[in-house]
């Protein structure tokens, strides 16, 4: 066996596990925190009805044993008709944004009076 793809000593794989473990922590720490300060209804059904995208597909996929491709296609296939379906929204919006009574925008930095753009 090459010695190269040895793995490393159980100490050092837990080291590892610990180090990946603190970063999980940070990240679902920030999250939270974020999560529970601001806007929690309106988050969560932002969140709720985002599931749009996934439902109808899994429902189709319910009852069938569809090979992986065609799980491909027709999850791309919803994803492509529900994107699509925001064009017919005054704004553009997707219609789980619209429901949940949030937008997304897009911000450019604003110009500096000599004609320059703020760093960034």
């Amino acid at each position: 066996m090459n010695p190269e793809l040895m793995a490393p000593s159980l100490l050092r794989r837990m080291a590892c596990w610990i180090y990946e473990g603190l970063l999980l922590f940070g990240v679902l720490f920030i999250s939270g925190y974020l999560f529970s300060t601001l806007s929690q209804k309106r988050a969560f059904v932002r969140y709720v009805l985002s599931w749009i995208w996934f439902i109808p597909p899994l429902a189709i996929l319910a009852p069938y044993s569809l090979s992986g491709g065609e799980v491909a296609v027709l999850f791309v296939g919803w994803v492509l008709v529900w994107a699509l379906l925001s064009r017919f929204h005054p704004q553009r919006q997707f219609w789980h944004d619209a429901w949940a009574g949030t937008r997304l925008i897009n911000t450019q930095p604003v110009e500096k009076a000599d004609g320059s753009a703020p760093p960034s």
